[in-house]
């Protein structure tokens, strides 16, 4: 199944920016923009893999836009939780 999460990106002061996710408890960062959206992307496949496996409901992203505060821009993360299995099978064995 796949998985669409919206998440905000601010910029830091050393060029760095830090994310945080609306829905899911979840925080990272990277050391640029591409940087950020991949670690985002890789951190809410982690996330979400151990909610599943756990037997946590996932949230439902929202339907509305969402908004960050005046410093950061907000983007969809997607996640592709049978491509993440398969590598973590893969590391695995």
């Amino acid at each position: 199944m796949r998985y669409t999460y919206p998440a905000c990106f601010y910029p830091e002061p050393d060029g760095r920016y830090a994310v945080e996710f609306v829905d899911l408890p979840l925080a990272t960062f990277g050391d640029d923009f591409a940087d950020a959206l991949a670690m985002a992307a890789d951190a809410a496949a982690g996330r979400i893999l151990t909610m599943c496996e756990s037997g946590e409901e996932l949230p439902p992203p929202p339907l509305a836009d969402v908004t960050p505060d005046a410093s950061g821009v907000a983007a969809w993360v997607n996640v592709d939780l049978p491509t993440v299995r398969a590598n973590r099978a893969a590391c695995s064995a």
